[in-house]
């Protein structure tokens, strides 16, 4: 009995510690804290502070400081990890509580001893990992990002894409056979979007206000077939989300008075990616059912409608406010701007709620 129990245990034992070790390298890791000489350095959870790690198949890759990081080799033996060859790049910290975070973070990975680390459970999903060298040095990481996740309101709807503003210039979401919309998904902690090309990455979100980071980022590499520009747009879509990398970006939700909701994104620079939680839907729309005229307009804004379907207006300045609602009429309706200031707006069409046309146009 003794003999059949020790060889289940052989067979079982390497089973443990391979799922040990993958359970480990199958993740990305968040560094919280450092322990050095008895002393702790917290994440100062400033922008460059953040810092992470993951596993390639033979080598360890840690971000920090943007630019900045650590690379070596690795080589795991029974819940200890050893590196070799460390090299540690110093990165763009400024801010001197970053600066000694990373010089903790620097010293303690690069010595010689190995690690024992251990993997705990915290709550669903959520799991942190504690190196320890033998001077009881201590790395302390999550798989958890320090940012706070995305709020609820926008993790609850899918997002799609009405306009990109870019340098002042309103580019409008492809809307043909190819690309018929553009949605960001947004997660806890990640997102997703796509015009022909997958984009995904993560999000931290500032705790006690409207600023958010995009972080970690990955790109596919299909491309649209040359067919109305899909290219160009997603070029200038993705470059959004690739410029702003790293740096602060604010959002705007919005609960509009028709039960529908808006997300307005915006840059440092002014640039904006404007969302709405239902999708612009032009593929099945007869373009004789409407007529918008006289853009430019001086005073009275006409729209001729043919279809009872197609029953409320809505008119946005270039920041996603709405300035002004009115229902539709089967025939020709005039809607009074003459007090709305010079510049660009954009009109909607809706019809039960979905837009079906919008259109932007100039005030004199």
């Amino acid at each position: 009995m003794k003999t059949k129990l020790l060889f289940f245990l052989l067979l079982i034992f390497p089973i443990f510690i391979s799922a040990q070790d993958e359970e480990l390298t199958n993740d990305i890791w968040y560094l919280h804290s450092v322990k050095l000489n008895d002393v702790t350095f917290e994440n100062p959870n400033l922008l460059e502070s953040y810092a992470f790690l993951w596993f390639g198949e033979n080598t360890v890759f840690s971000e920090m400081c943007i630019t900045g990081g650590v690379y070596c080799d690795f080589v795991i033996n029974e819940n200890q990890i050893s590196l070799s060859e460390v090299n540690t790049f110093p990165g763009d910290c400024e801010d001197a509580e970053s600066v000694d975070f990373r010089e903790a973070y620097y010293e303690v990975i690069a010595q010689n001893s190995p690690f024992s680390y251990t993997i705990n459970s915290l709550e669903e999903n959520i799991k942190e990992s504690i190196w320890t060298d033998s001077e009881g040095n201590e790395l302390y990481f999550t798989n958890r990002p320090f940012y706070n996740p995305a709020p609820d309101e926008l993790v609850q709807n899918n997002w799609y894409l009405h306009y990109a503003k870019i340098d002042d210039v309103i580019h409008y979401t492809p809307n043909n056979d190819e690309v018929s919309s553009v949605v960001l998904h947004i997660n806890d902690y990640s997102f997703y979007t796509s015009v022909c090309a997958p984009l995904d990455g993560s999000f931290g979100f500032v705790p006690q206000s409207d600023d958010f980071y995009i972080l970690d980022m990955a790109e596919g590499l299909s491309e649209c077939n040359p067919y109305d520009g899909n290219n160009t747009f997603q070029d200038l879509y993705h470059g959004f989300f690739w410029t702003n990398r790293y740096e602060v970006l604010e959002y705007e939700f919005t609960q509009n008075s028709d039960e529908t909701s808006s997300l307005i994104i915006t840059d440092s620079e002014g640039n904006q990616l404007v969302y709405g939680n239902l999708e612009m839907s032009t593929l099945d729309y007869n373009a004789d059912d409407l007529k918008l005229f006289p853009n430019p307009v001086d005073n009275l804004l006409s729209i001729q409608n043919s279809n009872p379907k197609n029953n409320q207006i809505f008119i946005f300045d270039l920041n996603g406010k709405m300035i002004l609602n009115q229902n539709l009429i089967v025939g020709t309706n005039e809607i009074n701007v003459q007090n709305l200031p010079k510049g660009m707006y954009v009109v909607q069409i809706k019809s039960s709620n979905q837009i079906i046309k919008a259109e932007k146009i100039i005030k004199n």
